[in-house]
This record gives C-alpha cells, structure tokens and sequence, in this order.
C-alpha cells in the first residue's frame, strides 16, 4: 500500500510514522516551502504521553518537555487555590505515563526529524495539493504546480481550513463562541522576581480565564487568556495583537498576571477567535479519510487537540495494518475514533462554559467534570482494541 498525506503539522506526521513503522509506504506533502518555528505551548496529557512512546520517542521527548508537579484553578483577584491536581509522579502511577507541557514548535521537530531519519524522502515541501479525484484503482492527488500524484489512499491532515475536508464533506462554516483568545510568551527572566501561587494554572473570572505554564526546561511562560466579546475576529491562532490590547481587557486581575502580560515582546502577542465546529457524520470517502483538526476541530478548553491528532494517526494505521480491505479499514478508523474525539469536542465546549466562571468564590465546592473524571486519560491509541 502507499499512502498520501496532505499537511505536515503533529497529526500528519505523527500519522505518517505510525505508518512508516508498520511497513506502509508514505509521502507527505506541505504546503509551506520551510517549516519554521509556529505556535506555543501545549499540554499532552498521559494519553497523548502513551502516543508519542508508541511511535519510539518517549526519551526524546523527556528531553524536551516540562514535567510540572502541581497544577490547578486560581482565583483571579487574588491568586488563591481553588482547585489542585498532582502532576508529579500521581500521572505516571494511575494512567502509565507523564503529564508534559512544552513548545508546539519542539515536539513538530521531535516527530519530523524522527521521520526523516526513517524515511528521508517522506516529507515533500512547497507542494500545495488542491484537489483530488477518485478512480476504480485508487485516487489521484492534484498539486497546484499542475501535476499530480497517483495512491492507493488519501489521508487529510490539514487542519481546520482543509482542502481535503471541503472537498470530501462540502463547506460547512463553524459557529463563532463570542469568546476571543490571546496567546504570548513571555521570557522567564523578565518576570524572575514574581512569585504565582503554582507555575501551571487556569485563572477564572466572569467571563474570562487565563491559563500559563512554563516550557522549554522554564526558560519562557506560555498563557493564553480568553474573554467574551461580540465582534468577530479570525479564526486561527497568528493575527497580531498587542499586550496593551490584552492588559486592556484585564486590567483589574491579581497584580502578578498583569505583571507577566506586561512583560510580553511586542512580537509575541497573538489573537484569535474560538469557533465551534460541530462533529461531521463522517470522515471518510473512497479512498480518502480525514484525521486531527481536519475531521474534529475542537475549542483549547481541555488541551486535547494535539492529543488527539496523535491518537488518529496511530489508530488508522493500526486499522490499514489489521485490515486488507481499505474500506473497513476507514470504517474501523471511524468507527473507534469518533465516540472519543466527538466526546472531547463537546466536553471542551462545555468545559469553556464552565471556565467563565460566573462565581469563581464557587468553583471549589462542586464535583469538577474534567479530562480525568470523563476517563480521557487512561486511553492508548497503541492497544485500544479495534474489534
């Protein structure tokens, strides 16, 4: 078999190295003529960990990754505990494997690096693919050069705007949440002399939140902040802001946090509007399936995004690699992937609601439905069984 697929972001080579380690042969196609550093901080919880040591990389990503002890929900006047989860060595002894926090940019080079030293050939910049088109042997793919490539099976991995998705599915526009989202890092010796009540944490107020941790063994802080607003603004996470723009609309927060806005380059401040995209029926065709943001893009409010873009593409190439047939092969795939994903998607957009935090002197009386309390955690796209 030889496999097709279309964007080179964690998903499409997570996939593609879960491919290549099975025997399949795959190309990689990006858009981009170089990869450059993009993005920020992520969170992959015990179940991505898992992922990523199926895939023969679990050192190389100690390597790389920050292990915090404690992380929890803060009060947004004065930085007090509110809630408190271990993640230390709790993560490791209850769901077999760490909770990590570090830069997107360090784990995209963790995967592709590993790939190119398993197959040099795999990934293929500056190739836009714009269409496709189904045959009785298998599907071509069309590149906006004027060429185009024949295989047996096209995987979409190009994110929330996909070519593939359009095509295969037809428009759909997601919904704008009314909530806007900045993003910033911040290098760790602007703001030494600050002292927070936990390194990593969620912040809550009425109708806003801010989350921050550090990455890159502490040497930046991370935070994304979200608040309401009703004007519309791009969906994506690379429109420029500004950090006066952000301390504008959190001006009367727990002195510290404004602190660390403050303390944001000029050229890392971003914004963005948080879209809800409501799970497709399907996410396959003839030949052609989609995985990651492509097939279940989903609101940040529990970090599983990348998660499950990792997971996808372990588990579909377990199902190419059980399954001759390709066509059970994608309705496995779908079949066992998409209860977990269309679960993660609206208990994120539920999880946002909770996070404005309406009564925040509240927050620590209820039980909290959260990633662990769903069972998120104890998943492994490695052996979850397929039949």
């Amino acid at each position: 078999m030889e496999v097709v697929i279309v964007g080179a972001g964690l998903g499409g080579l997570a996939t593609a190295l879960a491919l290549h380690q099975r025997g399949i042969n795959v190309t990689v196609f990006e858009q981009v003529r170089h990869l450059e550093e993009v993005g920020a901080g992520i969170t992959l919880s015990p179940n991505a960990t898992k992922a990523i040591h199926s895939l023969g990389l679990g050192d190389g990503l100690a390597a790389v990754a920050t292990q915090v002890r404690a992380q929890g929900v803060l009060h947004h006047q004065d930085g007090r505990i509110l809630v408190e989860n271990d993640r230390g060595d709790e993560p490791l002894k209850r769901y077999g494997a760490h909770y990590y926090q570090l830069h997107r940019a360090d784990l995209h080079e963790l995967l592709l690096c590993a790939l190119v030293e398993r197959a040099p050939a795999a990934v293929q910049l500056g190739r836009e693919v714009i269409a496709y088109e189904n045959s009785t042997t298998g599907v071509t793919v069309k590149f906006a050069q004027g060429d185009s490539k024949s295989t047996d099976l096209l995987i979409g991995c190009d994110g929330i705007r996909s070519t593939i998705r359009n095509q295969l599915l037809g428009p759909r526009e997601p919904q704008f949440t009314n909530r806007v989202a900045w993003r910033g890092l911040v290098p760790s010796e602007r703001i030494n002399h600050l002292e927070l009540p936990l390194a990593s944490a969620m912040m809550i107020a009425p109708g806003k939140n801010l989350g921050l941790y550090p990455i890159r063994n502490g040497q930046l802080i991370n935070y994304v902040a979200i608040c309401t607003r009703m004007d519309w603004a791009e969906e994506g996470w690379n429109l420029r802001s500004t950090p006066e723009e952000l301390l504008a609309e959190f001006h009367d927060w727990y002195p510290p946090v404004l602190e660390l806005l403050a303390a944001t380059p000029s050229n890392q401040c971003f914004k963005w509007g948080l879209f809800d995209h409501a799970p497709f029926e399907t996410w396959s065709g003839d030949r052609v399936t989609l995985a990651g943001d492509a097939a279940h893009a989903m609101l940040p409010y529990m970090g599983q995004g990348a998660a499950m873009a990792i997971e996808d593409g372990i588990v579909l190439a377990r199902c190419l690699e059980q399954f001759s047939d390709t066509a059970e092969a994608l309705s496995t795939y779908e079949r066992v992937r998409k209860p977990r994903t269309s679960l993660c998607q609206q208990e994120s957009k539920l999880k946002g609601e909770r996070w404005k935090g309406d009564n925040p002197d509240s927050y620590d009386k209820p039980a909290h439905r959260n990633e662990e309390s769903i069972g998120l955690f104890e998943y492994d796209a490695a052996t979850v069984r397929l039949v």
